[in-house]
């Protein structure tokens, strides 16, 4: 679950999975919930592999974020 020029948030499948979950009635398909079940392992451990990647993505849009010059209104 991203949102359009955010870095990749850690554990986004298994979070996605685990809210429709939790949540079957905001689902597109409700019928199809048995593939998040499905998927759920899948995720986890593509999400784990890819963690390394996300947290270093996470870290440099933060330091930049950081270091970007900030307005004052005097």
């Amino acid at each position: 679950m991203r949102t359009n020029g955010s870095a990749p948030e850690p554990y986004a499948g298994v979070k996605g999975n685990a809210h429709y979950l939790a949540n079957p009635q905001l689902a597109d398909k409700p019928s199809l919930q048995f593939m998040n079940i499905l998927d759920l392992p899948f995720s986890a451990a593509l999400d784990t592999v890819l963690l390394p990647f996300d947290l270093s993505r996470n870290k440099r849009t933060t330091e930049a974020t950081d270091s970007s010059p900030t307005k004052t209104t005097p």
